[in-house]
């Protein structure tokens, strides 16, 4: 049996099971004057109140009507808020497509899930910004997808398809015929954009609202997409131009560092011999001349001289006397330590600084180079010239004040072993310090 409650039940069920907040809802009360209690509206969310007596007819039927009138436009505002959340929600979903490409086949497939168009679609666009305004489907599903890439032109092109899209670009505007949908839109000023779709679905003035701001949003996004692909363009076109520059800058490095190496070498070698130049040989010897007096390390200078030079040059041409120095500076470097400094210092004279090296083992490998420049023979168009050297040495001694000083005494050295004969080597004694002499 019916209680007294049962009509708030049924309410409370509505409300809160079903929770349905769109229904009308009337309360009828029992006896006149009397009306329910606030809470009682407030909780159970009802809209009108009617007392027994009132509820003719006529007042029912106008009390139904208007409460229907006000679930149609609760229907509309809710169809508004959900088409409104699911366009930001597709709008989003469009954004984080980095293509154009990729943008446009999002957008055939949303408006399709936002709005229930239907599935034989496709989008076609107009490029402004390409030579002579290029056309082409770049999205379609259904039976227009092999469509896909086409322009309108094209002789396989349905012909009516043709003319609704030919008709919307040069009215600039959408169509919406019983049947088919010709949604027009642009972007930048870069894209116009035709989305024909043939569907069944009558739509309503709301719909036609919500479809427009779904494809304002897109012709925003779609510039930024477009913007992002420009500048990703630009980017690894700046990319290629900065490697190919810096590949070229490298190789111009290399360039400049191997043609300072040759000015380096040039800088320090002498160019007939290939061993050091008279500059260089200095520099090397006044750091050897420092760190033997620091140290107190031995420190021994060699000057050779060819013996009768002038008569190699003489008798048999100067390119026989640069074969000779060739010849020489090749098999005393040969005869030397990596330690040794060994140079020409001009004409044929040469010079060879021997760090720890005492007067004895300054003798001794005078006497070896000696013996090996008496042996060797020097081919010179089929003759073979021979030749001696005349060695002078000095050891470095603290009385030297400089590496040209100990050389000074080396060429003293060497002018004494020519008078005393040649093809020998003198050891020239250390001279005296002033300080020592009482």
């Amino acid at each position: 049996m019916e209680n007294e409650r049962a009509g708030l039940d049924l309410v409370s069920y509505i409300r809160d099971e079903l929770r349905n907040k769109d229904v009308r809802i009337i309360l009828r009360t029992g006896q006149p004057g009397q009306a329910p209690e606030k809470e009682v509206i407030i909780k159970y969310d009802i809209n009108d109140y009617k007392q027994k007596s009132e509820l003719t007819v006529d007042r029912l039927f106008t009390s139904l009507i208007a409460a229907l009138r006000s679930y149609e436009d609760l229907v509309t505002i809710s169809n508004s808020r959900q088409g409104l959340q699911d366009i930001l929600e597709g709008s989003g979903q469009l954004f984080r497509n980095q293509s154009v490409h990729q943008f446009l086949s999002g957008v055939l497939t949303q408006i399709n899930a936002i709005f229930h168009l239907g599935d034989d679609a496709m989008l076609y666009v107009r490029n402004l910004a390409s030579p002579g305004g290029e056309e082409k489907v770049m999205a379609a599903s259904g039976k227009y997808d092999s469509y896909m890439g086409q322009a309108s032109s094209s002789s396989a092109f349905p012909s009516m398809v043709r003319a609704a899209i030919a008709d919307t670009l040069a009215r600039k505007a959408s169509s919406y015929e019983p049947g088919r949908f010709s949604i027009y839109f642009y972007s930048a000023s870069v894209y116009e954009i035709v989305i024909y779709i043939d569907s069944g679905r009558e739509l309503n003035t709301l719909d036609i609202e919500m479809i427009d701001i779904y494809c304002a949003n897109v012709s925003l996004g779609l510039a930024n997409a477009d913007l992002l692909e420009t500048l990703e363009a630009k980017v690894v076109g700046r990319t290629c131009e900065l490697a190919q520059a810096n590949a070229g800058l490298e190789q111009r490095t290399r360039e400049l560092e191997s043609a300072n190496d040759q000015l380096r070498q040039m800088a320090m070698t002498d160019p007939l011999t290939g061993i050091f130049n008279r500059r260089y040989l200095l520099d090397m010897g006044t750091k050897l001349f420092s760190l033997a007096n620091r140290y107190n390390w031995d420190l021994s200078v060699l000057l050779i001289d060819i013996d009768h030079f002038k008569a190699i040059n003489d008798t048999h041409g100067h390119a026989a006397g640069d074969a000779a120095l060739i010849q020489l500076a090749g098999l005393v470097r040969k005869r030397l330590r990596d330690s040794d400094v060994f140079g020409r210092i001009g004409g044929e004279e040469f010079v060879v600084i021997a760090p720890s090296t005492n007067a004895a083992a300054a003798a001794q490998l005078s006497q070896r180079l000696m013996e090996t420049l008496a042996a060797a023979d020097i081919g010179w168009e089929g003759i073979a010239l021979k030749f001696t050297v005349s060695i002078g040495i000095a050891c470095s001694d603290r009385a030297d004040k400089s590496i040209e000083a100990t050389m000074a005494r080396a060429d003293s050295a060497m002018y004494q072993a020519k008078h005393a004969g040649r093809n020998r080597y003198v050891l020239i004694e250390a001279p005296v310090d002033p300080r020592m002499v009482g």
